[in-house]
């Protein structure tokens, strides 16, 4: 397996990226990033996105991917376009809560798609998904009922918000 590259989330960069990706790119790629991770294509197939990375020396490290983009039609596009990218890890960034076990289903499904593929599916956290569900976190709950390899991707900062000992999650996970 590659080493992940010390990369920046573009969702930190939504209200710039869309107006210069490539110059933005460049300008992550001289801040010493080494990657990227994306939310959103701009409108970009995935091919003209790689020679922007390729261009600045940058890697892909993920892509935050909603659900539907995993599911039905839309997973073929979704694949091409992170295969592109040289990417394999689709990570669901958020999902429907309220109904956690037909959201953690629609995931574990995904996952298997995804790995006909040479893929992997994950998930990112926010605050909500600490509160309670059944006497576990819902964040508990999620990564319990995945397979072994489904991508567990802890955002530190929101972990903290929701007084998450963040320590214990980094080593648990």
């Amino acid at each position: 397996m590659k080493k992940i590259p010390v990369a920046i989330q573009l969702y930190s960069l939504r209200d710039v990226m869309p107006k210069d990706v490539p110059g933005n790119l460049r300008k992550i790629a001289a801040m010493g990033y080494q990657g990227v991770e994306f939310a959103g294509f701009y409108d970009l197939p995935g091919a003209t996105l790689r020679k922007m990375l390729d261009d600045c020396g940058l890697r892909c490290a993920g892509s935050h991917t909603g659900l539907d983009a995993l599911e039905g039609d839309a997973f073929e596009k979704t694949v091409a376009t992170n295969k592109a990218l040289g990417n394999n890890r689709l990570i669901v960034p958020g999902a429907d809560l309220e109904n956690l076990s037909k959201t953690i289903e629609r995931m574990n499904a995904a996952h298997a798609r995804a790995k006909t593929c040479g893929m992997r599916v994950g998930y990112h956290n926010h605050t909500r998904e600490f509160e309670l569900d059944k006497g576990m976190t819902k964040f508990a709950r999620i990564f319990s009922a995945t397979p072994a390899d489904f991508l567990v991707q802890i955002d530190i900062g929101w972990a903290a918000c929701a007084a998450q000992d963040v320590p214990v999650l980094l080593r648990t996970y």
